[in-house]
C-alpha cells in the first residue's frame, strides 16, 4: 500500500506502460491506432496527476498522503494552502479516475476499445 503520492505515480505509470504495451499487441493499423490514442491520453492524465502531486507538495511540504490530509483538516477553507491542496487533490481524482476510464474520464475507451483486438479484451 502506497503512503506517499510518488510511491503511487511510479506504481500507477508502471501498471500503465503494461496496458500500452498489451493494447498495442496487434500489428494491424486499428491496434497500431488505438494503442498511440491509449498512450497519448494516459501522458495527459499523467500530466494532471504530477500537476496535482506538485500542487499537494507546494502547499503541504510533503508527499505523504497523512501529512496532506492534516493539513487540509487542519486550515481553513479561505487558507491559500487549503486551497492549493483542494486544487491538486482535485486534479489527482480527475487523472486517476481518467487512467482507470471511470466517470467522467470513460470517454476514451470506446475508441481504444474498438482498435484492440479480442485476445486482448
Amino acid at each position: 500500500m502506497a503512503w506517499n503520492f510518488i510511491i503511487f505515480y511510479l506504481v500507477l505509470e508502471g501498471i500503465s506502460l503494461v496496458f500500452y504495451t498489451i493494447a498495442t499487441r496487434t500489428f494491424s493499423y486499428g491496434g497500431v491506432e488505438s494503442g498511440l490514442k491509449y498512450y497519448s491520453l494516459g501522458a495527459l492524465a499523467s500530466v494532471l496527476l504530477l500537476v496535482g502531486i506538485l500542487c499537494v507538495f507546494s502547499a503541504a511540504g510533503s508527499t505523504d498522503f497523512l501529512v496532506s490530509a492534516m493539513m487540509l483538516k487542519y486550515l481553513s477553507l479561505a487558507n491559500h494552502k487549503a486551497m492549493l491542496i483542494t486544487t491538486g487533490l482535485t486534479l489527482i481524482l480527475a487523472a486517476v479516475f481518467f487512467k482507470l476510464s471511470a466517470f467522467p474520464g470513460h470517454v476514451w475507451t470506446p475508441d481504444v476499445y474498438e482498435g484492440t483486438s479480442l485476445e486482448v479484451l
